[in-house]
């Protein structure tokens, strides 16, 4: 797999040992209000059920986020719904609240994006933002129409 490297955060898939600290997140009422549809807390053996099914589904990738000063996972970032055929995909990112607002999340995606552009034929990635979450709406832009969201081409 891979490892992404900044200045101050790694970025690596998520392994079988980080399990317990998504699940941990998963069912925070910041983590369910914020980066998810389900809105119900689930205990941990349907939660490994969910993350599976989920990688086996429409989950693309999943990473955690550590910082490389003490090695702490502080986060985590996946990607959905990958469209080859039109070059999208959507992403996530979920940081737990002692890191946020410290710029940890911002080098996080800035490194998973560049990652997803490198390495797919991708023109956008989208990211869905709930209109109550003001922080992350105050660093994302909003676009007005979904523009070359579909790839126009017919073969006759």
């Amino acid at each position: 797999m891979f490892d992404l490297e900044g200045k101050r955060v790694l970025v690596r898939p998520a392994e079988t040992k980080d399990l317990r600290l998504l699940y941990t997140w998963r069912n925070q009422a910041d983590f369910i209000e914020l980066c998810s549809a389900r809105r119900r807390i689930v205990g941990y053996e349907e939660f490994v059920e969910e993350f599976h099914r989920d990688l086996d589904g429409d989950r693309h990738i999943q990473c955690v986020i550590e910082r490389l000063k003490d090695q702490t996972t502080i986060g985590t970032v996946f990607s959905y719904n990958l469209n080859l055929v039109d070059g999208f995909v959507f992403v996530t990112i979920f940081v737990d609240e002692h890191y946020r607002r410290l710029g940890y999340s911002v080098e996080a995606m800035a490194l998973f994006l560049d990652y997803l552009f490198t390495t797919l034929p991708l023109h956008k990635i989208y990211m869905e933002v709930y209109g109550y979450n003001d922080a992350s709406l105050s660093v994302v832009q909003e676009p007005g129409l979904l523009r070359r969201h579909v790839l126009r081409s017919i073969d006759i």
